[in-house]
């Protein structure tokens, strides 16, 4: 599966998770907690996910970076509230 279909796929299940499909799959859907989601089941796909930067049309939300083991998700070093 190429980097693009496991992008489509995981936005696809958080999507549904997120309109109430899934109850309770986060407990809090902040920017930050969704890309650390986000992240983590990239990673679950492939290894090769190390990043997660979620943004929108003001500027830089968000940046996770992922660890070498599987679902080992870092603080983020930066958060910009756009």
């Amino acid at each position: 599966m190429d980097a693009e279909a496991q992008l489509s796929l995981v936005l696809k299940h958080i999507d549904h998770a997120l309109l109430g499909v899934d109850v309770q799959v986060i407990s809090e859907p902040t920017t930050a907690n969704i890309a650390r989601w986000i992240l983590v089941e990239l990673q679950k796909l492939s290894s090769d996910w190390r990043e997660v930067r979620l943004e929108r049309g003001d500027g830089l939300v968000c940046r996770v970076y992922g660890q070498a083991e599987l679902g080992a998700v870092a603080d983020p070093p930066d958060f910009v509230n756009g």
